[in-house]
């Protein structure tokens, strides 16, 4: 059950060994699926249901999905599909090198933890590939897509659509394939029809790596066709002549806009400076602002590591992101309209104050009922490591804060690390949280419209 007590959170796993890679999704019924990887067991991916009320409903340290005996790991997708199963996609392991890749396999959970595609899931690429990330999402007529890119090949994505009952609907994968430039999928995402919408990061000069662009495609629903032309839209064009790129290491997100469309948000630097961009294309794949999108973060301090949440209904886009000026750390926020207007200021609000030497990181905007919940995990400097709180301030649509409390801690301990943190918003209306720990375990936590931990009463 969701806890009350901010030093005292919910543990869904103890683990031997390092945990990693959470990921959070909400549930029809209220609840939650939370996934993770588990290194004392070869980065081996487990997942737990919570219902509305907090309640582990499957197996204690949750339920084994995939087997794997690796040293390290890549990314993994998780998502639900039209009817609450869970879908994941996720690489195999090269058993003789102990290693990611060998085989793109999916994986449909039941809501009572049945494996609906069988105990080794339905197997989507060739044999022995070096599969650099598998991502997937659960689409608007119940199948499910999934995109993976290939090491060994670093100029070819790969794109399947399955049916609900796990058949192939595109008779071949669909092939991004782009010679000597190197190819990274970074999202995909429902779209309207039961077509998806994906995005990938292009290294133009390939030999370097000197310019990263973004791109993106919308795929139909029944046989994988390019909607959006037959080159993808450029969302960011990193080249000699703009002098920008997508900083080594950062990834761009990609927010589907509910309508056909898509909203992109992503870090854009230069020679001196770092700041947050966004762009919107709509259904017909046209961009709706000047080219590499809108500055979000205003021109004053260096700005990472941002959170995107966007609220379908206004079309407001809400940003966080880590702010560095001359030694010192905070977290900033900011609401674009859909016609790319800065609604609160050209530098955006402060969410926590530039202290010395401190590590901000931004964790979820999360729109809610009545504006946006922001969360961030506000650590000391290095030398000082701990502790690391996690904060939620809930924000109007004009960026006051809601609560008379303007900061609530969610996670208080100070001898646990805040890891691998996650947030999402319940179909109920509120927040939770998942983040691993320095003790090996998965932790979670919500916190209620009004600002309170624990079941709403």
């Amino acid at each position: 059950m969701w806890s009350s007590d901010a030093s005292n959170n919910l543990i869904l796993s103890q683990s031997t060994g390092d945990v990693a890679a959470t990921s959070i999704c909400p549930i029809p019924d209220g609840g939650f699926y939370v996934s993770w990887l588990d290194s004392a067991n070869g980065y081996s991916l487990y997942l737990q249901r919570l219902d509305v009320s907090g309640n582990a409903l499957w197996e204690a340290n949750g339920k084994l999905i995939y087997q794997r005996d690796i040293h390290s790991t890549i990314g993994y997708g998780l998502s639900i599909d039209s009817d609450g199963n869970a879908i994941v996609g996720i690489d195999s392991s090269i058993a003789a090198l102990h290693a990611p890749g060998g085989r793109v396999l999916a994986f449909k959970i039941s809501p009572a933890g049945e494996l609906l595609w069988g105990s080794t899931g339905i197997t989507l690429s060739q044999p022995d590939e070096d599969i650099s990330v598998v991502l997937c999402c659960g689409t608007s007529d119940g199948g499910a897509a999934f995109i993976w890119g290939k090491l060994e090949q670093e100029d070819l994505i790969r794109i399947t659509k399955l049916d609900s009952a796990g058949n192939q609907l595109w008779s071949t994968n669909v092939a991004r394939d782009t010679p000597d430039a190197g190819l990274t999928p970074t999202n995909i995402v429902a779209s309207d029809d039961g077509s998806v919408i994906y995005a990938f990061i292009q290294v133009i000069n390939k030999m370097s790596g000197t310019y990263d662009s973004v791109f993106a495609q919308k795929l139909a629903a029944g046989d994988g066709a390019n909607l959006w032309g037959g080159t993808p839209v450029t969302v960011v064009d990193s080249s000699a002549a703009t002098a920008v790129t997508l900083p080594m290491g950062e990834v761009p997100t990609l927010i589907s806009d509910g309508a056909g469309g898509a909203v992109f948000g992503y870090p854009l630097a230069n020679n001196t400076t770092q700041r947050i961009f966004a762009q919107r294309v709509n259904p017909t794949g046209q961009t709706s602002y000047a080219p590499n999108g809108v500055l979000v973060s205003g021109n004053g301090a260096d700005a990472s590591a941002a959170s995107f949440g966007l609220d379908p209904l206004s079309g407001r886009l809400y940003i966080a992101w880590n702010a560095n000026s001359a030694g010192m750390s905070g977290v900033r926020a900011q609401c674009v309209d859909s016609t790319g207007a800065l609604l609160w200021g050209e530098a955006g609000i402060a969410l926590a104050a530039y202290e010395p030497l401190a590590l901000m990181s931004p964790v979820a905007m999360l729109p809610v009922a009545g504006g946006v919940m922001a969360a961030w995990i506000q650590q000391p400097p290095q030398a000082a490591f701990l502790p690391q709180p996690l904060r939620v301030s809930m924000l109007d649509p004009g960026g006051a804060p809601v609560w008379q409390n303007p900061v609530v801690d969610l996670k208080s301990s100070a001898t646990h690390t805040t890891d691998n943190a996650v947030g999402a918003v319940g179909t109920t209306g509120y927040g939770a949280f998942a983040w691993t720990s320095n003790d090996y375990t998965v932790r979670a936590q919500n916190i209620n419209l009004d600002g309170t931990l624990g079941v709403a009463t």
